[in-house]
């Protein structure tokens, strides 16, 4: 095994990677993956570099 050979880490959700994949072979519509993006958002399965995304809507409904 060479230096660069062994797999990265997922930066993504296994949730989230499911869902851009429907939509990348066009089993859904923008609106149905925005809306389902929403959602994993507000369950905090959505996440950047092992970081949660909070759902910004929804906070500043809070304040």
């Amino acid at each position: 095994m060479g230096k660069g050979d062994k797999r990265r880490l997922d930066q993504t959700t296994k949730e989230e990677q499911n869902l851009r994949d429907r939509y990348a072979r066009h089993k859904i519509t923008f609106i149905q993956y925005e809306k389902e993006y929403r959602e994993l958002m507000k369950q905090g399965l959505i996440k950047r570099s092992g970081k949660v995304i909070k759902d910004v809507d929804s906070s500043a409904a809070n304040n």
